[in-house]
């Protein structure tokens, strides 16, 4: 019962961020793990973006998670086969009035293997 409720939960967020007046997107890429990736898949912000997106609640590893920099807003992740590799996406979603601001802390090839929360 628990399960579905979060996954009811999910699919809510994932609704609200595709119906979402504007959405602000930023991506870390000082980090190596994401830049190697992204250069890798030859993908664009534009690219990751649109696979956020594109997410669906059977792509979803883990949700509603607090952020460990104390920083507002809740960490979703969620997994995605591109161009044959698994990737491992963590976002953090904050709405403030109609914006939804989505900063994508990890975009990156999983380095194991995922265990999907609803599949």
């Amino acid at each position: 019962m628990e399960i579905d409720i979060e996954r009811q939960m999910v699919e809510q967020v994932l609704k609200k961020i595709k119906i979402a007046a504007k959405i602000k997107f930023t991506i870390a890429k000082n980090r190596p793990e994401n830049l190697d990736t992204i250069l890798e898949l030859e993908y664009t912000d534009s690219l990751i973006e649109d696979t956020i997106l594109s997410l669906s609640v059977n792509d979803c590893i883990s949700s509603f998670k607090q952020d460990k920099g104390g920083y507002q807003g809740f960490v979703y992740e969620f997994g995605r086969t591109i161009k044959s590799r698994e990737v491992y996406i963590k976002f953090r979603i904050l709405f403030e009035n109609d914006i939804c601001h989505i900063s994508c802390i990890s975009f990156h090839f999983a380095n194991y293997v995922i265990k999907y929360r609803f599949k």
